[in-house]
């Protein structure tokens, strides 16, 4: 568990008090979008909500692929908001293809997306055009502002 603050007084002291009183409960993570299959044989792992000013910012799923030796998992698969400027697809990777691969939904307020974190996973995908193609296939609920329609990763 990760908590970020900005713009607080004493940060330190006030982060430290929030994440004190954290609880932690066994429930299944939802998210604003409709299940995806990254690759044959790959296991979800993780799942994560980012939020800012009272809303979902980006969510994602993390997998791990066959034969993944590393402590954390090969890609990713999720949404992100994206304003009104991302249309068509996106590319932010570096020169191996690890990286991001964004493809913008309709209406241009948030994009699917896939990042590649391992050589491994990225293989897995199909490379860079196998990242593109799955991040095209990602479509939020019906719904994505009410929590209520989210499902489960």
């Amino acid at each position: 568990m990760t908590v970020l603050g900005t713009n607080l007084p004493a940060p330190a002291r006030t982060l430290r008090r929030i994440a004190d009183r954290l609880v932690w409960t066994a429930e299944p993570a939802r998210v604003p979008f409709l299940a995806v299959a990254p690759a044959d044989g790959a296991r979800w792992e993780t799942t994560v909500v980012d939020w800012r000013d009272g809303r979902w910012h980006r969510a994602r799923c993390g997998y791990r692929v066959i034969g993944a030796a590393g402590p954390h998992e090969d890609l990713t698969v999720g949404v992100v908001r994206t304003g009104t400027t991302a249309a068509g697809r996106a590319v932010d990777a570096a020169p191996g293809g690890l990286g991001a691969y964004r493809v913008g939904g309709p209406g241009g307020e948030w994009a699917g997306e896939v990042v590649a974190l391992t050589i491994r996973g990225l293989a897995a995908i199909g490379g860079p055009d196998g990242a593109l193609t799955l991040a095209a296939a990602v479509r939020l609920v019906d719904r994505p502002a009410d929590e209520s329609t989210w499902r489960l990763p």
